[in-house]
């Protein structure tokens, strides 16, 4: 293992800010590794790294064996090829039994995996074989070659094979192959030990209410499961002050503990100036040039397509807890296609929504007081396009209500404690999603996908764009995407 002291006084420390290309070669030149091993057992095995080969200690299969039930023959010579040919009967082996050795022209019942006996060079499958009416006899119409359906020994894997290559992270399948052959035990690697802290003092963490200017810590829960998804042990210090003396203090912490540190937090380069080689935006396209970008090149080819759906949402506060319901629940529409001409062709939400209700505090019971639930409640509507928001927020809500009452079979309008709405106009006012768009621009048009903006600009150098409004798509598993590609371009830069 190669760890670098930690040194506040350290040039890397009081240097100006440092390019890209000269921040990934200084983080390729510390990338830690290690070469500590230990043994396991094949149940705490699953996601470490094997630090060494493993080989088979017996053939598998350990004998030759039958590939399914039907009759093991002893076939002569002057038999090969023959039609109409008959044995008799003079054995039954199922699995696990060892049969007795057949004589030329004898037969013995036999079931798959069960030892091909001594004498016996071929196996016929049931349905190929006419049992004579005193049941001593078979016969077979075709004619006949010799090792059909015997699986020889060490067909799967002989002995001495390696079977898992060192590197490699262990898997489901690789416990189960290492277990197949007698291997109770693995050697690993130790898991690497990273410490993790956080600095920013605009940072609260969530489940506390947010006062003005603040903002939910979420870098720290990405980060630390991103580290123990991927193996590592992590020592979390949590959030900082947002202060030098406090940042060393915390490297000095971790740096005897640790075999790697990482940290994300704010960097002051001027009381309102900022600079940087390379910018990154995940706002929607659309007031990204509008208002960010008004003064360059406009896409209107892009910035003009249909938007995508919205979605009006009611947080609701329950006091009763709904033991027939999930964290995730979803009632659909009973006219699914009716649903969504209202939203794209008529600009309007449908009579009888599906509706998506997420209960947090069935996953985790402090999001809600005791015996009590928080609803969040979402249904798909159009975009802002003008609508009276707040004229319909009745009428939808009732519909709701109407829906989950006759589903649920009560009046659930009785236990809201607790509500707060939120429109398309809202979601773009607080996220800056264009007309309260979900998922960028739509995906009704055929095209939809190749006039979405890249993820970089071909008229500025050195800016890149992510997020639901930009290559490859809305949703959250396209959001993370559009990051992993923006990384990778500027890794390739």
């Amino acid at each position: 293992m190669n760890n670098q002291a930690v040194n506040c006084d350290s040039p890397v420390f009081n240097q100006s800010l440092m390019g890209v290309d000269e921040a990934l070669e200084f983080l390729l030149d510390a990338s830690v590794t290690t070469e500590k091993k230990e043994s396991v057992s094949l149940d705490d095995s699953l996601g470490r790294i094997l630090a060494c080969d493993i080989h088979s200690t017996i053939n598998v299969p350990g004998f030759d064996n039958s590939a399914m039930d039907g009759y093991a023959i002893a076939l002569s010579d002057s038999q090969l090829l023959q039609n109409n040919l008959s044995f008799d009967i003079v054995d039954r082996i199922p699995a696990g039994s060892t049969g007795n050795e057949l004589n030329e022209g004898c037969a013995a019942r036999i079931f798959t995996g069960a030892p091909i006996p001594k004498g016996a060079n071929t196996v016929i499958m049931q349905e190929e074989c006419e049992v004579s009416g005193d049941g001593v006899q078979i016969t077979i119409a075709r004619a006949i070659k010799l090792h059909e359906n015997i699986r020889p020994t060490g067909n799967d894997i002989v002995e001495d094979d390696v079977i898992l290559s060192s590197g490699k992270q262990i898997q489901p399948q690789d416990i189960s192959l290492a277990s197949s052959v007698g291997v109770g035990e693995l050697i690993v690697y130790k898991k690497i030990k990273v410490g993790v802290f956080f600095t920013g003092d605009e940072l609260v963490e969530p489940g506390v209410p947010l006062s003005s200017g603040k903002i939910y810590n979420s870098n720290r829960y990405a980060l630390v499961a991103l580290l123990r998804q991927v193996g590592c042990e992590v020592i979390n210090l949590g959030n900082i002050e947002d202060k030098f003396g406090a940042t060393c203090g915390a490297l000095e912490t971790l740096e005897s503990q640790c075999d790697l540190i990482m940290t994300t937090g704010g960097v002051s380069v001027g009381e309102e100036s900022y600079s940087s080689d390379i910018v990154v935006s995940n706002m929607d396209i659309v007031p990204t040039y509008r208002n960010l970008l008004k003064n360059h090149y406009q896409p209107e080819k892009t910035l003009s397509q249909e938007r995508s759906s919205s979605a009006l949402i009611f947080y609701w506060g329950i006091n009763k807890e709904f033991k027939n319901l999930d964290l995730h629940n979803i009632f659909f529409s009973n006219d699914y296609k009716k649903e969504f001409q209202s939203i794209f062709e008529k600009k309007s939400i449908f009579s009888d929504p599906t509706v998506y209700i997420n209960i947090t505090s069935k996953d985790v019971k402090g999001d809600a007081p005791d015996n009590c639930e928080n609803w969040f409640v979402m249904i798909n509507s159009p975009n802002d396009s003008g609508q009276d928001w707040d004229n319909m927020i009745d009428e939808v809500k009732s519909n709701i209500l109407k829906k989950i009452n006759r589903l649920l079979n009560i009046e659930l309008e009785d236990y809201i404690e607790y509500e707060k709405v939120y429109t398309p106009k809202t979601i773009e006012s607080n996220t800056q999603s264009y007309m309260g768009s979900l998922y960028g621009s739509s995906s009704n048009n055929l095209m939809s996908a190749f006039l979405r903006h890249p993820n970089f600009s071909n008229k500025i150098l050195n800016l890149y764009f992510c997020g639901g409004s930009v290559h490859p798509g809305g949703g959250i598993p396209l959001c993370l995407l559009s990051a992993k590609i923006v990384s990778q371009l500027i890794k390739n830069k």
